[in-house]
């Protein structure tokens, strides 16, 4: 019994020190990611993730490392991996929406856009992103009024869909 007793306590310590190596690996991936190198963000993305699977800033960052390296369709999978995990992530919400938004898939492109911002209503590519969508479908209330709250927010997509900006701008100036 005192035996089965010390090997529970070594299982449990080498759990804990394993999530600590996937918060170190996670870390590096993240760094690596930041300056652009995503091949070796990749690398220790992986391995954050094969000691902790639950791990929701691995599975975002191996989206972003994938999105940046022009693979949209792993991005995908992993950034919804990452929500399954943290469903609080609004950014990968808006990433989820963007990638949506440009397959002109616009119901789950919408429906990830409204989440991101009902989770954090001061981010602000979400609401031009979603007047995007209310422009496309004809909605151009609801659009000038995202749009508006994307542009006080200081949303880095101001002026990316021209159509969009022009009419925004016809509205503001008659």
């Amino acid at each position: 019994y005192e035996n089965q007793i010390q090997i529970f306590s070594v299982v449990e310590k080498l759990e804990v020190y394993s999530r600590r190596g996937a918060s170190l690996y996670d870390s590096l991936g993240t760094a690596y990611c930041l300056v652009g190198e995503f091949k070796k963000a990749e690398k220790y993305l992986e391995q954050a993730l094969a000691l902790n699977p639950e791990l929701s800033s691995s599975w975002g960052n191996l989206g972003v490392a994938n999105f940046e390296q022009g693979n949209r369709d792993q991005a995908l999978v992993f950034w919804e991996k990452a929500i399954q995990y943290n469903p609080a992530l609004a950014e990968i919400m808006g990433n989820l929406g963007f990638l949506y938004l440009d397959r002109k898939d616009y119901d789950k492109a919408l429906a990830y856009l409204t989440r991101a911002i009902k989770t954090a209503p001061n981010l602000p590519d979400p609401y031009i992103l979603r007047a995007q969508i209310n422009f496309i479908r004809n909605n151009p209330a609801q659009a000038m009024r995202d749009y508006q709250i994307g542009i006080n927010l200081k949303s880095k997509f101001i002026g990316r869909y021209p159509a969009l900006h022009s009419f925004y701008l016809r509205t503001q100036n008659p």
